[in-house]
Parts: C-alpha cells; sequence; structure tokens
C-alpha cells in the first residue's frame, strides 16, 4: 500500500468523513467509515474500505476508496480490483489532475465508477 504525508493523510481524512456524511445524510443507506488506520466496519472479514454503504436491510450497496496524490498507483490497483469485486459499485475518489492516470490504470476493470475531487477556496468539490 503506497504511504501518504502527513498532510495528504489529512486531506485523505477530510475526504472520507465528508463523503461519509453525504451518504448519512441521504437516510435510505447505513453508512460506515474507516479513516487513516481506523477499523470501524470491515468487509468480506477483513477488508476495510475508506466507506462501506450498506442498504436498509444490511445488503453491501457500495464501497468508496479515497486516493490522493501520492496513492493513485499501480500498488494501489489490486486492492481497487479486489473491492470492485465484492459485487457492488467501487466509487474510486481522486484528485482530479490524477484523474487521466486512474482512468489508465482501471481501463477494463468493472465495478468501478471514478469520481474526482478539487478545493476551491478552501472548500472541497466532488465531481463525476
Amino acid at each position: 500500500m503506497s504511504k501518504r504525508s502527513e498532510e495528504k493523510q489529512r486531506e485523505h481524512d477530510l475526504i472520507v468523513r465528508t463523503s461519509y456524511k453525504t451518504w448519512v445524510e441521504r437516510g435510505d443507506v447505513r453508512a460506515y467509515q474507516n479513516p487513516g488506520d481506523e477499523h470501524n466496519f470491515s468487509v468480506a472479514g477483513s477488508y476495510f474500505p475508506d466507506v462501506v454503504v450498506m442498504d436498509l436491510n444490511n445488503n453491501l450497496y457500495l464501497v468508496e476508496e479515497v486516493e490522493t496524490e501520492e496513492t493513485v498507483t499501480s500498488e494501489e490497483l489490486e486492492e481497487w480490483k479486489h473491492f470492485a469485486g465484492f459485487g457492488v459499485l467501487l466509487n474510486l475518489i481522486v484528485p482530479e489532475g490524477k484523474k487521466d492516470e486512474a482512468l489508465r490504470l482501471i481501463d477494463g476493470i468493472s465495478n468501478i465508477r471514478l469520481q474526482t475531487y478539487t478545493f476551491k477556496n478552501g472548500q472541497l468539490e466532488f465531481h463525476i
């Protein structure tokens, strides 16, 4: 797994918490978060995606992985493939500037949706 600087880890965790909050506010799903090294909620026993979304019947609905500039790499690709294999959508969230690289890495892999983020005037913005 790729390592992040402390600054990028804080950025990662902010994005995880923001996305998690968005899912919680929907009200029609249950969401769980695993920022940083936290292991709050697992999938398939020992996997801890950054955000796990379950439907109201406790069926897996979606998983999310957040990457930073330092972690959009081929090293992470195996984890993405594994998460995409859970049979639900993997929402892969990457910096806008890493979109093309992420698209190249995930080419041909099903069950992955790419979402990007930017910071404008200090505000986090998500883009699909």
